[in-house]
């Protein structure tokens, strides 16, 4: 579904809220694009659990981790769903089904090798919304991680067997 110049960005987030979308996808919106994805595999959930075993040693106590959450990124007309976001705890916020990015103090999208290369590289990936979905979170000035195998990435976070 593309975003109709006529529609709002909370016409379009009313839309994606109120649907009755297949139970277990992640439904996320790109670039004003809602797309929906399978729910990841295991092995990716066993690795976004690492990842978080790993931040709360070095997190204030006043912060969590929060899994899937969706975060609002409207300069982008985005609403993304990564695996991991370190925000603030907030006792209350504007809406119950999503924060705004700018809360958000880390990202962490796992990626599968098929799109780690194609995710992180600066040329346009064969999907562009993956890259967009990217370049979104990064485009909201939060730092994202994004696990990889290669040491040369000082940014590693967890590595996979």
């Amino acid at each position: 579904m593309s975003q109709d110049p006529e529609q709002s960005w909370d016409d379009l987030v009313r839309y994606w809220e109120e649907m009755d979308w297949p139970e277990g996808s992640k439904v996320e919106i790109i670039e004003g694009i809602i797309t929906l994805s399978p729910a990841p595999a295991y092995r990716h959930n066993v690795i976004a659990e690492s990842i978080q075993r790993r931040l709360y040693p070095v997190m204030p106590e006043d912060w969590g981790i929060y899994q899937t959450p969706a975060i609002a990124v409207p300069s982008r007309v985005g609403m993304l769903i990564p695996d991991l976001v370190v925000a603030p705890r907030r006792d209350h916020t504007e809406s119950d089904t999503h924060i705004p990015a700018a809360l958000a103090e880390l990202v962490v999208e796992v990626t599968s090798k098929s799109n780690a290369v194609t995710t992180a590289s600066a040329s346009p990936p064969p999907t562009p919304p993956r890259a967009s979905r990217s370049t979104s979170s990064s485009t909201a000035g939060r730092p994202t991680a994004r696990p990889r195998r290669s040491t040369a990435n000082r940014r590693v976070t967890s590595t996979a067997p």
